[in-house]
């Protein structure tokens, strides 16, 4: 019985509405990363595991961010 009714649905959406959604985030996820102004954010970000609970602040020069 449960086979029967599992045969009669159209399962066929599922895919594609999994992968507009996957797509749909994973363009939010570069737009996001990619937009202008996102440098410093990203160098802090870097920097947080290289420090043990100080305040993170931005390094003085690019030469210190490695």
């Amino acid at each position: 019985m449960l086979q029967d009714v599992l045969r009669d649905m159209d399962l066929s959406v599922y895919p594609v509405v999994a992968m507009v959604i996957f797509l749909g985030v994973f363009l939010l996820v570069v737009l996001r990363v990619m937009r202008p102004g996102q440098d410093r954010a990203m160098k802090r970000a870097a920097n947080m595991p290289l420090h043990d609970g100080m305040d993170l602040e931005e390094p003085q020069n690019s030469a210190e961010v490695r």
